[in-house]
């Protein structure tokens, strides 16, 4: 925080210096602004911190307190007044009646709180600038392209046990209250992944894109079975590999710790087919759906376990129970289904053992069920991939969720980045820095200072 701090500091006579011309005239000069004059200062606060040496991923966030801070347009006049001119000679009333009363139209999360609240210190501004993420904006959708994938269309239409459920209209009132109690959690906020596109595009410039997807592609291929954080860093492993142009493991053999996991060889398998033919989303419509909607496309649905599971159990309905339920290896398979019949297990005992549900939708079901949600978040005003994330949030209870419900996706990337970091003597920064090249995959989140760095840096000296 001392370091943010001090950027601060440095930047703010370069900021004044870089943005105020001498002589402007306001008047013609404002009319010709295009965008905003706090835009523009903005725009100069970021290239002041850049070049001083901040960390590139906070100067965004650090750029609104600085342009709070400085106050003062391009023209030598309070910010505000240029604002004011400008959005009143383009015909923006809205933004024009907040600047006149001397607010900055467009501030950022932290510089509005900021400048709200005038007592706080320089260090609490600091403290809120030290992430590396900037998660103020995760509620928006991201701007890139939406749109559906293909879906298999059974010709005989979906099963009954499915038709019957997104029917049901007491089913349908208790997902509508699950989802919106998700989204008062934070749930609906859960894919949007932006800032660490940004990232991606700040460390790789042009090829940032292809590379922040690549790494998504991973996330899709390890995220079988995985809690969100074991799934983040598993992730980086193959996304190294695959950076670094290197195989993927053979279907089997193990990984380096502590990159193994109890779904190894299913993990191997995609992280192998990503690498070659891609996601086909008719074969493979969970992973490729993660994929989308983690790349900023929010419109396909994952129905993955947790999605899945929520309606049937809220039901209560046995059909959806498990048929070959496998404690551990060498278990003998249990019919859950079979017992509930028989006695041997009751429907309460049932609803309280997710796994005792099934884990995945049948092909001639995905469809069905991916319209049931996109009909559910019509209701509400949500993408079809926020009104998924906050049922997965808001049903966790129900549903068995492993993961952290209060993070959204970029906030388990952060912790391991944090953990990496304490372990291998560096900074955060460093540590997704040398992720997104390609360089080091990221550690857990309970640290293994004894771990050696991965391929390429062991000519690093890593340790």
């Amino acid at each position: 925080m001392a370091e943010i701090a001090d950027d601060l500091a440095r930047a703010v006579p370069l900021v004044r210096t870089s943005v105020l011309p001498p002589d402007a005239q306001p008047t013609a000069e404002l009319r010709a602004y295009h965008p905003s004059p706090s835009e523009r200062v903005r725009s100069a606060a970021q290239d002041a911190l850049i070049g001083i040496g901040a960390n590139p991923y906070n100067a965004g966030k650090l750029a609104d307190i600085l342009t709070n801070i400085v106050q003062i347009s391009p023209l030598g006049v309070p910010l505000s007044a240029a604002d004011y001119a400008h959005y009143r000679d383009t015909g923006d009333n809205a933004n024009a009646a907040i600047a006149a009363v001397g607010a900055i139209p467009g501030a950022g999360k932290v510089a509005s709180k900021a400048a709200k609240a005038g007592a706080r210190t320089a260090g609490d501004v600091a403290a809120e600038a030290s992430r590396l993420f900037d998660t103020s904006r995760l509620s928006e959708v991201p701007n890139v392209k939406q749109f559906d994938l293909p879906r298999y269309q059974p010709a005989r239409g979906v099963p009954a046990r499915t038709q019957e459920l997104i029917e049901n209209a007491d089913v349908r009132a208790k997902m509508l209250d699950t989802i919106k109690r998700g989204q008062e959690m934070g749930g609906a906020k859960w894919y949007n992944a932006e800032p660490l596109r940004e990232a991606f595009n700040a460390e790789l410039g042009k090829g940032g894109d292809e590379a922040f997807r690549q790494y998504m592609d991973m996330v899709a291929a390890t995220s079988p079975r995985s809690d969100v954080g074991t799934n983040v860093r598993n992730a980086s492993y193959y996304y190294t590999l695959a950076r670094q142009g290197q195989p993927i493991p053979a279907i089997g053999t193990p990984n380096p710790q502590p990159y193994g996991h109890m779904a190894q060889r299913l993990h191997q398998q995609n992280a192998g087919n990503v690498v070659g033919a891609g996601w086909n989303p008719l074969q493979n419509p969970k992973p490729a759906s993660f994929v989308e909607n983690l790349a900023g496309n929010q419109m396909p649905v994952t129905v993955d376990t947790h999605a899945f599971r929520l309606p049937a159990m809220l039901a209560e309905d046995p059909r959806f129970l498990e048929t070959r339920y496998i404690t551990g290896k060498g278990a003998t398979p249990r019919n859950i289904q079979a017992e509930l019949k028989g006695g041997q297990t009751s429907l309460a005992d049932a609803l309280e053992t997710p796994a005792f549900w099934q884990s995945q939708p049948k092909e001639n079901e995905y469809a069905a069920l991916e319209q049931y949600y996109k009909s559910l978040g019509a209701d509400l005003g949500m993408t079809p991939a926020q009104t998924q994330a906050a049922a997965w949030v808001g049903g966790g209870p129900v549903t068995g969720l492993a993961s952290d419900s209060s993070k959204a996706f970029v906030d388990f990337v952060e912790d391991r980045a944090v953990k990496t970091a304490q372990a291998r003597g560096i900074t955060p920064a460093e540590a997704l820095s040398q992720m997104i090249r390609g360089k080091a995959p990221l550690l857990s989140v309970g640290g293994a200072a004894a771990v050696p760095y991965l391929l390429s840096t062991q000519n690093e000296g890593g340790t």
